[in-house]
């Protein structure tokens, strides 16, 4: 795969299947290199027939009503296809006649968007995420709040791939279906002695009469948000709050009992998000303590809660049944999304593999048969490998390590890879990046080193404190050690290594202990952590997840940070950043590159604006592509593939 083939993926995602009908409705997104944005459509399938649906341009997130005649979605703009910021600031809307072809009547019309679309029970209205500006941003135009100075009174006042959040909120509302009512606006504050700031996940109880919904406030004392698990009675309006202070992801009802995807509480991060209820009056309980793996993305039916678990770099669905767990797509390594119908168990998978970015795949009784082929073009005239998979124990633990070999039985370079997170994995999965690389000429060692997903929670919380730089170290060079003895063909005199935010410290971090890399790239990496605890939108959290509570003058911050060992770096280095990094502030490439240039290292820094943390997986096309270009670029004169 070469870097200016990126616009020839179509990736499938958010199947959501018919309420009683044979017909699935997807989204099908793919990068538009020529007009630098991301072309999003929504696809049918109805029995055997596969097809894009009429007046499907610019539609997202599609869910059925409850009786499966309408479909409700979020909506760009759509007299300005190509207004990449009307992306961000999609409508609600619902088609009518999803099927046959009418187009989208657009709902709403906040100043800032709407993020989630949820139907009632009765079909009569749908629940919404809006986000507006606050007063007194609400009333400048555009061009005024660029220049209005920011009175901040707390932290976070931004957020990585939001932007500032200080002049805006969002709010759960009650939009009409005919849109002949105005917008009920659900109060989470009645008592107005709590602002909500925001609102991340809701669920419907099956009577529709109340509520869940997971909301944040500034915790001002803490400097920072505290998150809330709240139940809303739509009769009444009383809001009672559930739990405070936990790490959720996802809320939601299963009967009469509030259910929750996450940890309970927020500094035991890092932990593999769980299943748990809350029993009235007492403390919440875990009901996968024995799974031991991080879930999301949970469905429900009347017995039972669906969910995706990671397992040792594979993905699968699995289901509680309300006293055990148990997978029910084994046959499928990875599946990237998915959805089920209650009422029969039908299934609707994208299965993806390192050769393949997936299709939608649907069970017809006990068969699972692939129903489109969106990206057969794809797999069929790009260069894809399929990389071997090997378990290391360089320092005792297992570690997933995958190898990725170019055509041919020469030698070759090597590009040593590690993932963000570090609580991520990398897996069996599709991965655009590694099938540049090797079709670029390299070798690609990748692995999941303690700290990663995937392996439980010794696995993930192996790297906190005196472990951070020290067990994640020990098995990445470990794994490429074992990788170097296992293919002959990797060149151990020709590796390179690098990697982004995690990912960038550790590169950073490993060229500062070992000269054996003959160039690296360190992308939106954590350097330096004193000025990270203070910069980043997650720095006065994240910090006392991992190393120390004491924060800025902690001795432990300075000893961990690349940054303060960077004299020793003599590895040409490519310092790779984004400018609207709030994740890991652009301040940390800034302090590196200098520190590598006083040094007398080799080093280059490349700087990419508009783009945030979030760059080389949803960054402007055009910016992805030439970010391929600079690494294969950068790597090429030190490794001479």
């Amino acid at each position: 795969m070469k870097p200016s083939e990126l616009h020839r993926l179509r990736v499938l995602s958010d199947p959501r299947i018919h309420p009683t009908e044979d017909i699935t409705v997807f989204q099908v997104a793919s990068p538009n290199t020529d007009k630098d944005r991301y072309d999003s459509r929504l696809w049918l399938q109805v029995g055997d027939e596969v097809r894009e649906m009429p007046n499907g341009k610019g539609l997202r997130s599609p869910r059925w009503s409850p009786n499966g005649s309408k479909l409700a979605t979020l909506q760009s703009v759509p007299d300005d296809p190509d207004n990449k910021e009307s992306e961000k600031h999609a409508q609600a809307a619902v088609l009518d006649q999803p099927l046959s072809g009418g187009p989208a009547r657009i709902l709403t019309s906040y100043s800032l968007g709407v993020s989630h679309v949820q139907w009632s029970p009765d079909g009569k209205s749908i629940l919404v995420i809006a986000n507006e500006y606050r007063k007194p941003w609400s009333e400048l135009s555009a061009k005024d709040r660029a220049k209005q100075p920011r009175h901040l009174k707390s932290i976070p006042w931004r957020w990585d791939s939001a932007g500032t959040i200080d002049d805006r909120v969002s709010f759960l509302a009650l939009v009409d279906v005919t849109g002949q009512r105005k917008d009920r606006k659900i109060n989470l504050d009645p008592d107005g002695k709590r602002p909500i700031i925001g609102v991340s996940s809701v669920g419907w109880h099956g009577s529709g009469s109340k509520l869940v919904c997971l909301a944040s406030r500034v915790h001002a004392k803490k400097n920072r948000t505290e998150d809330f698990v709240l139940e809303v009675n739509l009769e009444t309006g009383d809001v009672t709050e559930i739990h405070r202070d936990g790490y959720w992801t996802q809320v939601f009802y299963l009967n009469d009992e509030i259910m929750a995807l996450g940890i309970q509480d927020a500094f035991d991060w890092p932990r593999p998000f769980s299943l748990w209820s809350f029993p009235s009056g007492g403390s919440p309980v875990n009901h996968l303590e024995g799974l031991d793996r991080m879930v999301d993305d949970a469905r429900v039916d009347e017995t039972s809660v669906f969910f995706l678990y990671e397992d040792c770099g594979k993905q699968f669905v699995g289901q509680w049944n309300g006293s055990d767990w148990n997978v029910i797509t084994d046959e499928v390594p990875f599946c990237s999304a998915y959805d089920i119908r209650p009422s029969d168990r039908r299934l609707a998978l994208v299965p993806t593999s390192a050769t393949d970015p997936g299709e939608l795949v649907l069970q017809k009784g006990h068969v699972l048969e692939t129903v489109t082929e969106l990206n057969h073009d794809f797999r069929n005239e790009v260069s894809l490998t399929k990389p071997e998979h090997f378990v290391c124990q360089p320092d005792g633990a297992d570690v997933d390590t995958w190898v990725f070999l170019p055509e041919g039985d020469k030698p070759v370079p090597v590009l040593l890879n590690i993932h963000g997170g570090p609580a991520t994995q990398y897996g069996f999965g599709f991965f655009d990046e590694f099938q540049v690389y090797v079709a670029a000429g390299y070798g690609v060692v990748a692995c999941n080193p303690r700290g990663s997903a995937g392996r439980g929670t010794d696995h993930l919380r192996a790297v906190r404190t005196e472990g951070w730089g020290k067990v994640d170290q020990a098995d990445i060079l470990g794994c490429l050690e074992e990788a170097l003895k296992r293919f002959d063909r990797l060149d151990a005199t020709r590796v390179g290594v690098m990697g982004g935010s995690y990912g960038g410290f550790m590169t950073a971090w490993l060229t500062a202990h070992t000269d054996q890399f003959k160039s690296a790239v360190v992308e939106r990496g954590l350097v330096n952590w004193p000025s990270f605890a203070g910069t980043s939108d997650i720095g006065t959290t994240f910090p006392q997840m991992y190393l120390d509570e004491n924060g800025f003058d902690s001795e432990m911050l300075k000893a961990k940070s690349p940054l303060t060992f960077a004299s020793r770096t003599k590895t040409p280095t490519l310092v790779l950043h984004s400018e609207e990094d709030y994740r890991c502030p652009i301040e940390q490439a800034e302090q590196y590159f200098t520190a590598l240039l006083q040094n007398g290292t080799h080093a280059e820094f490349l700087r990419f604006p508009g783009e945030s943390h979030e760059l080389s997986r949803s960054g402007n096309p055009k910016h992805r592509v030439s970010r391929f270009e600079s690494i294969l670029e950068w790597h090429k004169p030190f490794l001479k593939p």
